[in-house]
This record gives C-alpha cells, sequence and structure tokens, in this order.
C-alpha cells in the first residue's frame, strides 16, 4: 500500500520545519532560505523547490502526510 508522504525541510540550528510547499520564506534562525523556481521550458512540475543555507546544510526527509501538522 503507497502512503501519501510529505517532504520536510528543517533547519539543523533552529529546528524550524518548513514542507516543499512552501514557496518561499526563511528558517526561524535565518540560517535557510526557501524559493520557488518557475521552469524555463515544459515540465511536468509547476515549480522547483530551491533551499540555500547560510551555516549548516538542511534535514530533509519524508514522512507520512498524517503524521504532519502542516496545512
Amino acid at each position: 500500500m503507497e502512503e501519501n508522504l510529505i517532504t520536510i525541510i528543517e533547519c539543523p540550528h533552529c529546528s524550524d520545519k518548513k514542507t516543499t510547499k512552501t514557496y518561499k520564506g526563511n528558517c526561524k534562525c535565518g540560517n535557510l532560505s526557501i524559493d520557488s523556481l518557475t521552469p524555463k521550458t515544459k515540465c511536468k512540475f509547476k515549480y522547483f523547490t530551491a533551499v540555500k543555507y547560510k551555516d549548516a546544510p538542511p534535514l530533509i526527509y519524508e514522512v507520512p502526510l498524517a503524521e504532519q501538522e502542516f496545512p
């Protein structure tokens, strides 16, 4: 049985969690910057999620959608 999964982007410094549905924003401490990029050619994806970091790379993992409190 296939589960519905959601990708979490977590800052290792402040433990702030975002999902790949976050189009733009920063974590609480400013280490992570998230932006969305629109494909320049025809693509099945509406956007790509770009994550930049200042000091420490993000933790990126998937969890079942039912376990998350994100909208």
